[in-house]
């Protein structure tokens, strides 16, 4: 790990990053953590509560692999916070499921969720 040279080292200690690239990082090389870092210190996610991670795919096939940085619902939640002009919707989600799509991964066979969120426009309204 000696060429991690990130700027988000003044966030996070040595034994933080090496956690954070064991744990919501794996696979990561030196480059691909660092830009991972930096992602998260830009848009302010905490990669210890799992507001942000990172999946390598490919990473066998150095011609095909690539990097997801993926920001976690806790992370969307903490960046529309702090704008202060959003809010969730008062109703619950709503799933809808296929049961052919049941399976292993997808036990409830889920096809997709609906949730709303509130914007507050120019003059205050919701």
């Amino acid at each position: 790990m000696t060429n991690i040279v990130s700027l988000s080292q003044q966030q996070f200690s040595p034994a933080q990053i090496e956690i954070i690239r064991k744990s919501v990082a794996p696979d990561t090389n030196d480059d691909e953590l660092n830009l991972f870092l930096e992602t998260a210190k830009l848009y302010g996610l905490n990669p210890f509560t799992k507001q942000i991670g990172a999946r390598i795919y490919s990473k066998d096939n150095a011609d095909k692999r690539s990097m997801a940085i993926i920001v976690q619902i806790d992370g969307f939640r903490a960046i529309a916070s702090r704008q202060g002009d959003y809010r969730p919707d008062d109703d619950e989600p709503v799933y809808h499921t296929d049961q052919a799509l049941v399976s292993k991964t997808n036990p409830k066979g889920i096809e997709r969720a609906v949730v709303k969120v509130w914007k507050m426009d120019r003059n205050g309204e919701w």
